[in-house]
Order: C-alpha cells, then sequence, then structure tokens
C-alpha cells in the first residue's frame, strides 16, 4: 500500500514540475525565444540578424565603461568552436582593476558561419554602442577576415598578430608545401630570430639574409604577419612584453567549454 502511494506521489510531483516548466517557457521558436531573451536583458543584446544566417552582438556595457577610462585598452579577439552548432567570437582583456587581474570578456558575436562580413557586422556594433573605444591595441590570430574586418570599421586600431599562430600556421604551411622535418625546425628557428628583432631596419636585414632560400611564395604569404607582430613593433604598440599571444582569449575559451553541460 505504502509502495503505490509514494508511486502516485512521485508521478503527481513529475506531472506537477512538467507543468510549471511549460508555463513558464517563453516560447517553443528558437527566433522567438531569442528576440525576447534581447528585451528581457537589458543594453545586453545589441543586434539580431536572422536572415541569411543568424549573427548576435551583444556586449557588457559596464565593463565597456571601464575600458573607455582607459587609456592604454589592450584587447584580444578570437573565434571559439565546439560549444555548438555556432561559432562564438569575442573580445576580451585583462582587468587591471583587480590585483588578480582577471579576463573579463567585453562584447561577443554569435555566428552560424565563418564568413567574412559576421567580423564587419561585430565590430561596426562595437564602433556604434562604444565610440569612445578609440585608442586600443587589438591581438587576434591574424585570419585575413578578421584583419581586414578590424582595419576597415576601427582603422585607429593598432592590430598585432600572435606568435603562437605565426609559428603553427607556418608550420602548417611547410607540411602542406612537403617541407620535411628538418626544414620545418630551420624554418621556425628563423620565424622567431625575425620576431625578436627590436627595429623595422633590423628585421628588413634579417628576412634578406634568409630570403636567399625561402620561395617567394612563403616570402608573401609571412612577411605581412611578421611586420605585425615583431618586437619593435610591440614597442611602438605600447606592449613591453617579448612576445604577444591570444592566450586571454584562449584562457576564456577554456572557461566557456567548462561551463558546458
Amino acid at each position: 500500500m505504502s509502495t503505490t502511494v509514494s508511486t502516485t506521489n512521485q508521478q503527481q510531483v513529475k506531472y506537477f514540475h512538467a507543468q510549471t516548466r511549460d508555463t513558464s517557457k517563453i516560447g517553443r521558436d528558437a527566433i522567438t525565444n531569442l528576440h525576447e531573451l534581447a528585451y528581457m536583458t537589458d543594453s545586453f543584446v545589441w543586434s539580431i540578424a536572422t536572415y541569411p544566417d543568424l549573427v548576435l552582438c551583444c556586449g557588457l556595457e559596464n565593463l565597456s565603461k571601464l575600458l573607455v577610462s582607459r587609456s592604454d585598452c589592450f584587447l584580444s579577439y578570437d573565434t571559439t568552436f565546439c560549444l555548438g552548432d555556432f561559432y562564438l567570437s569575442f573580445i576580451v582583456t585583462q582587468c587591471e582593476y583587480f590585483t588578480q587581474k582577471p579576463i573579463m570578456p567585453v562584447a561577443f558575436v554569435l555566428h552560424e558561419r565563418k564568413f567574412d562580413r559576421v567580423h564587419e557586422v561585430f565590430f561596426q556594433n562595437v564602433r556604434d554602442k562604444i565610440p569612445s573605444l578609440k585608442q586600443c591595441c587589438i591581438v587576434t590570430d591574424g585570419e585575413s577576415a578578421i584583419i581586414k574586418a578590424v582595419s576597415s570599421v576601427m582603422p585607429e586600431w593598432k592590430l598585432v598578430t600572435c606568435w603562437n599562430h605565426i609559428i603553427t600556421d607556418v608550420e602548417f604551411w611547410l607540411k602542406k608545401h612537403g617541407a620535411s622535418a628538418d626544414e620545418i625546425a630551420v624554418y621556425k628557428n628563423q620565424m622567431y630570430e625575425l620576431l625578436r628583432c627590436e627595429t623595422c631596419v633590423f628585421l628588413s636585414s634579417k628576412i634578406d639574409s634568409f630570403t636567399t632560400t625561402w620561395s617567394e611564395a612563403f616570402v608573401t604569404y609571412l612577411y605581412k604577419r611578421i611586420s605585425m607582430a615583431f618586437v619593435g613593433y610591440l614597442r611602438q604598440c605600447g606592449i613591453s612584453d617579448s612576445s604577444v599571444t591570444t592566450n586571454t582569449s584562449e584562457s576564456m575559451n577554456a572557461m566557456l567549454k567548462r561551463f558546458q553541460v
């Protein structure tokens, strides 16, 4: 008898919870839900485009105000994968106001496909929402679409390319073109020599000494990325570190993935 009553009670509780969840849902249509959530989260969602592809731009207004008050704003921008059937690109910064200097997200763009236009739309939103954010240095992985978008929409920003991505991409390029392991090791050492150059003159001299063994295609592929990452350029951007990476973005990426259910 007690078992029957217990089972009945469990079924009633389960039914009650199911009914409560259904009545508390915003709706069953994902696009409608997205727009309703935008109205519910005051000023967080900046813009929503649903055709031909979904592009959702959003940002943290309070943190944006803190960034504007800084004269040496340093940002990092990257795209993360494997969060779902979408991409998430975001700007982060290291918050100097706290002793531990935590990494804080500034703005996000959720997008269905990796189109160049996505980054242009996103940075136009950043310009519109934070018009005072002008004196910035932003480090990226060197993806051409991102470089093009930032240069076009934020021409006053200083663009820097991540060292880790340069080395990784050079290794990938060399493997694709049939280089041996020994050749790849030599090229990677040369890359580090170039990145450590402290002046443009020294960089040009180094490149001239290496290009006798480089193909023209490799020189064209490499030069622009090195010129946006070597130590001399970092000093021009006000960066005193001996190298630069997108590690702040990678840390945010790792944190987001830890919260995945």
